[in-house]
């Protein structure tokens, strides 16, 4: 079961699955005939060399897969920022009895477009929320309409008013889910919004923000009623 060599280089130890040596020695290698399978003897396994996962050091690199490729091959950084999806900005969880909860520096030049969630929160009462872009009321969202499909009523707003995105803690105290899509937040121009709320009612939600600014975050705030808890995440829209 030693090395030996021939014309075409070296070779481990040739046996088969069952005449593997009784009495290995620690880093002993063996190739076996039947199974087609170069092992090694690690001091008390014989372990397949094709199952050990190389631990790189540095920076390797890697040929970049194109878009949309789907296999087991590694995926590269430069893969992985030109592939479609969401990333991940940040998440943060609203406090008790508060009557806003603001999310800063998640909007930037990295990302055009955002989608906004907000879960698991309960309120005092009944909590309508609605979003602010900027420090003063003049940054809330104008024309925003929404939908409620629990009563069928059509609600909107302008002139810098703040609408309701939905409600948390109705009657049953359920959780409500207010899923919206931000689009351009961070540019110098119109930014829209479009989503919708589930929960005791549900509904959607549309509208514009008629104010050509560029804002870094947003505040949830209600009226009147406080929330409690629940996590607000912010994901970015791969370019």
């Amino acid at each position: 079961m030693a090395i030996s060599n021939n014309s075409t280089g070296l070779r481990p130890g040739v046996c088969t699955s069952s005449t593997r040596p009784t009495d290995p020695y620690e880093g002993q290698m063996i190739y076996e005939t039947d199974t087609d399978k170069t092992l090694f003897w690690n001091g008390s396994a014989w372990v397949n060399v094709n199952s050990v996962s190389p631990d790189f050091t540095g920076t390797p690199t890697a040929p970049t897969a194109t878009a949309g490729t789907n296999t087991t091959q590694l995926a590269t950084t430069a893969f992985a920022t030109t592939a479609g999806g969401l990333v991940h900005i940040t998440n943060s969880t609203v406090g008790t009895g508060v009557s806003t909860h603001t999310v800063s520096s998640c909007f930037s030049s990295s990302y055009d477009n955002y989608k906004i969630i907000y879960a698991a929160g309960v309120g005092s009462n009944p909590v309508a929320i609605s979003m602010q872009l900027g420090a003063s009321v003049t940054e809330y969202y104008q024309g925003l309409q929404y939908v409620s499909y629990g009563t069928g009523a059509v609600s909107s707003t302008s002139n810098n008013n703040a609408a309701s995105w939905g409600y948390i803690g109705e009657a049953s105290a359920s959780m409500t889910a207010i899923n919206v899509d931000v689009h351009s937040p961070f540019l110098a121009k119109f930014s829209t919004m479009f989503g919708g709320y589930s929960g005791t009612v549900a509904g959607t939600i549309s509208g514009y923000h008629g104010v050509a600014t560029s804002y870094t975050g947003f505040t949830l705030a209600t009226a009147g009623n406080t929330m409690t808890g629940g996590t607000v995440t912010v994901y970015g829209y791969r370019k």
